[in-house]
């Protein structure tokens, strides 16, 4: 900049290293020359972190920005290695944290670390001559030629802000000391290279001034206004226009000093409430206060409208105020406030500066100027910064402190991965859980209350939906003289519409719909689009939301993250999306406000497509051997999930079930009765193997109805058998019956054979299960006579397996295990795994009642490894179950209670009602039992 560093200031042992100017570098005191940009880059990031490590991914963030290499960690493995060929053994560290360079002298750091001490000497000379040392230090501007985001946009504007201060500062000293002639030269360089600083302009016009060059002072004026004209727009400030009167009527011009007495400002606004359920959020920000006298540090909370991010940084910062005895700052930055109210950190540092005792007339005008003030004074102080509801990283980047010894706390509803990358602490603030809305109503209207009706607490935090501010709503109500129990208020609230409805406010502060709208309003127009369709659905993936909106998968992807960070959405599983209850009714009043009855239609159309022909393709490839039927085939816009394997098919039911059970009431509702059937039927064999029967059930009996508005007989002949084959697993046992009838009357009047046989094949299962094995083995006999010549090997072996079950539960052992074996010889011809299985199953059953217990334990343990492989975990746990059962006759009685505590460990999971008889068989063997 001004002045030149002295090279022989540098020379010595060890790494040295130069960045207020072009990258220089001296290893034990010889010039290295390091070539590779990328290199040049690192070492800078390195040296501005020297003696501390910094992660890979931290690395690769600050050198690279948002063009990240595919694989940042390994790139930045490669240069660290490259570096360190060049700057020799020792240089680079590597630590659990990352990577940290080991520096002598490292100019940048060197200069800020002057400029604190400065700030402490007492005398003015002193001062005066230490930051012209540090002021030395500049060749030119920091980091010339590197590009890296990180040394470009946070580093490189906060030092040239400290150096803009200093330099300031200096001068000031200067004037106050008489030198007036001395700084006009490096007044008028200071303000060709940063023309817009005020300040610098009234410091040139009151030297000139004072040293009898009137004339020249108003010049510089007039310089400076047709400038401020030309560029800004803008007269000078009220300060300079005064100064400017001062010189033309030739008044005596005092020296421009700060105040001396400088106040602490305490600017924290009261707690806004109680706290509850944040225990690990508050840990996040103690462990960072933990870390300031090492490094400035600065903290995002970041959460949805109503989420308690300013409760929470509120409370915290009263907390610990007494560990910042300097002063602490806040602002409320209106980040999502209505549209164009958002403050800008101008305004904002301005304030800052004079709180911090800076008169305005001597508050540089522009920002660089400013925040290299502000951090100025900062230095060296024990500040914290409260900086609320911020729209952006930019907006809140010059407010952040630079020194050690202070911190910032951010919070906004939109994330900040800049900040992160950064080094910034990410808080993520979720809704409350029923137990802590509990808490927090208690701590609110009083323990005794929620303890009185604790079922009626449970209603209240549900229609809050756990959201901290429909909580204090309802509190606040709750105190009116209406409610005298919780009991009314839950009343009162279930008489609205809707619980939006229940939590409106006549203060847009606190109306529900308000708040959240301030988020909505500033998404684009295709996350908007995206942000109301999906109140159709509990959660969705990336595929499911391109089809919703019949956008590209790439497009869906951008919107949901532009979701995701306004936290109008919640990633609660890795590409799995969805919003709380509350959101979600928001969502769905923009949806039939702004999409038209027939846009809402076809997005329905598009996401049933997205289901049936994904969960059509999963329940192939789980179970390849079932019935197929003919798809409805997808939309145009439609993007369709396809899987490799069987494992991949039931993990991705997994996660689909909820959406998938919701598609079929969707199908439903908007009249696709088709699509209803169809989902049921692609459900059909997961919702078993899971033993979900309620929820089949439940899919079934949409089904059915869907089938009769259809008049599609075959398949509500189809749908009556599943029916039948469900509610006997509930034991229902008259309805199971109801429903096979109707089934085996449909299969007759349709003249479907096979159909009867399937019917009476079902009804052995149920009658079976009854106990009425020889009713179980007539049926599963006249199936086997209606049985077609041609029909399916697999078909075949099921029903002599059938038979071979009921003839073992009758004792005619020799008949049964001729059965058996024929049907598992023909399970694997036709390559029917689930089949196997249950022959092996019932092998093993017939196996047991002979005595022959190694012969039954090795068909068990066939059967087992199949049925865990295939993912039929209700057949696994019934496999166990009888492995226990033979163990315990064969007298290992300890090997036998822990086969049925695995079994029980998965009908806990699965929950059907085998689980309380396998709980009273272990609790007959006086072993460990569950509870």
């Amino acid at each position: 900049m001004l002045r030149q560093s002295d090279d022989d200031r540098c020379l010595g042992g060890g790494l040295q290293v130069q960045v207020l100017g072009s990258l220089q570098v001296r290893v034990n005191g010889f010039p290295t020359v390091v070539k590779a940009r990328r290199l040049r880059e690192l070492l800078a990031v390195l040296a501005m972190n020297n003696r501390h490590a910094v992660a890979p991914e931290r690395l690769a963030a600050r050198i690279w920005g948002e063009d990240l290499p595919s694989d940042g960690r390994r790139s930045v493995q490669v240069y660290v290695t490259r570096l360190r060929a060049l700057l020799g053994t020792g240089a680079i560290d590597t630590e659990p944290d990352g990577y940290r360079l080991v520096a002598e002298h490292v100019d940048a750091l060197r200069f800020t670390e002057m400029l604190d001490d400065a700030s402490a000497m007492p005398e003015p000379g002193k001062e005066r001559v230490a930051i012209g040392e540090a002021l030395a230090l500049w060749r030119g501007s920091p980091f010339e030629g590197l590009h890296a985001p990180w040394l470009e946009h946070v580093e490189g504007p906060r030092l040239v802000g400290r150096y803009l201060a200093a330099m300031e500062r200096r001068i000031d000293l200067d004037l106050a000391a008489g030198l007036d002639s001395a700084v006009v030269d490096d007044l008028r360089q200071l303000i060709a290279r940063h023309p817009l600083g005020e300040r610098p302009w009234a410091q040139l016009m009151t030297a000139l001034y004072r040293c009898g060059q009137r004339a020249e002072a108003l010049a510089v004026y007039q310089r400076l206004y047709r400038l401020f004209a030309d560029e800004l727009g803008i007269a000078p400030s009220a300060a300079i226009r005064e100064l400017h009167q001062r010189i033309l009527v030739g008044k005596q011009m005092p020296a421009p000093t700060p105040t001396d007495s400088v106040p602490v400002p305490r600017q924290l606004p009261a707690p806004v409430g109680p706290l509850a359920g944040r225990s690990k959020s508050l840990g996040q920000l103690n462990s960072m206060v933990s870390e300031v006298d090492r490094a400035a540090r600065t903290a995002v909370v970041t959460g949805g409208a109503g989420v308690g991010k300013t409760t929470l940084a509120v409370h915290w910062a009263h907390e610990v105020a007494p560990q910042f005895p300097d002063g602490q700052l806040y602002v409320d930055l209106r980040g999502f406030a209505p549209a164009g109210q958002a403050v800008p950190p101008e305004n904002v540092v301005r304030g800052f500066l004079e709180a911090l005792g800076i008169v305005p007339a001597y508050v540089p005008t522009g920002l660089s100027a400013q925040v290299g003030l502000f951090r100025s004074l900062l230095a060296g102080k024990r500040i914290l910064i409260l900086l609320d509801n911020a729209v952006d990283a930019e907006q809140v980047r010059p407010l952040l402190p630079g020194a050690p010894g202070s911190a910032a706390v951010v919070t906004s509803r939109e994330e900040m991965p800049e900040l992160v990358a950064e080094g910034a602490e990410s808080v993520t603030l979720d809704v409350l859980s029923a137990a802590e809305s509990s808490e927090l109503l208690a701590m609110r209207l009083g323990g005794d209350l929620i303890a009185a009706e604790p079922e009626v607490a449970v209603r209240v935090a549900t229609i809050c939906a756990g959201l901290p501010l429909a909580l204090a709503i309802v509190t606040a109500r709750a105190k009116g003289p209406r409610h005298s129990t919780l009991t009314a208020l839950a009343d009162e609230l279930g008489q609205f519409h809707t619980s939006l409805d229940a939590l409106a406010s006549p203060d847009a502060a606190t109306d529900i719909r308000v708040v959240f709208s301030w988020s909505y309003g500033r998404l684009s127009t295709a996350a908007k689009q995206l942000f109301r369709l999906l109140s159709m659905l509990p959660d969705t993936g990336v595929k499911g939301a391109a089809s919703l909106c019949g956008v590209p998968l790439a497009e869906a992807r951008h919107s949901l993250a532009e979701l995701r960070r306004a936290h109008l959405l919640e990633e609660h599983l890795p590409g799995r999306y969805s919003y709380h209850e509350l959101l979600r009714a928001y969502a769905g009043e923009l949806s039939r406000e702004h999409d038209s009855a027939e846009d809402r239609q076809r997005a329905r159309r598009r996401i049933l497509d997205y289901h049936l022909s994904s969960a059509g393709h999963a329940a192939m490839l789980v179970e390849p051997l079932r019935d197929s039927i003919a798809l409805a085939a997808p939309g145009p816009g439609v993007s369709t999930e396809r899987f490799a394997c069987r494992k991949d098919a039931l993990a991705w039911f997994d996660v689909e079930r909820s959406a998938l059970l919701s598609a079929v009431e969707l199908a439903c509702d908007s009249g696709f009765d088709r699509h209803v059937w169809q989902l049921a039927w692609s459900l059909e064999t997961y919702l078993q193997w899971q033993g979900r029967w309620q929820e089949r059930v439940a899919t079934l009996r949409t089904a059915l109805a869907a089938t009769r508005r259809i008049g599609d007989q075959a398949e509500q002949a189809r749908v009556h058998r599943c029916l039948g084959l469900a509610y006997s697993k509930l034991e229902d046992y008259p309805r199971a019956h109801t429903h096979l009838r109707d089934a085996l009357s449909l299969y007759v009047r349709t003249h479907d054979r096979l159909g009867q046989v399937h019917a009476h094949e079902t009804l052995s299962t149920v009658l079976e299960r009854q106990g009425d094995h020889r009713a179980a083995l007539e049926h599963v006999q006249r199936a086997l006579q209606l049985y077609p010549p041609n029909g399916s090997t697999s078909v075949l072996g099921r029903l002599l397996n059938s038979a071979g079950w009921c003839l073992a539960q009758l004792g005619e052992l020799e008949e049964a295990l001729a059965s058996c074996e024929r049907a598992v010889a023909l399970a694997m011809e036709a390559n029917d795994q689930n089949s196997q299985a249950a022959t092996w199953d019932s092998l093993g059953f017939v196996r047991h009642q002979m005595r022959e217990y190694g012969l039954a334990l090795a068909a068990f343990q066939q059967a087992l490894a199949i049925r865990r492989a295939i993912g039929h975990l209700e057949g696994a746990a019934n496999t166990l179950a009888r492995i226990g059962e033979t163990l315990h006759d064969a007298g290992q009685h300890a090997a036998a209670r822990a086969s049925w505590n695995e079994a029980l460990d998965i009908l806990d999971d699965i929950g059907p009602t085998g689980a309380q008889a396998l709980r009273q068989r272990l609790a007959r063997e006086r072993g460990p039992t569950r509870p």
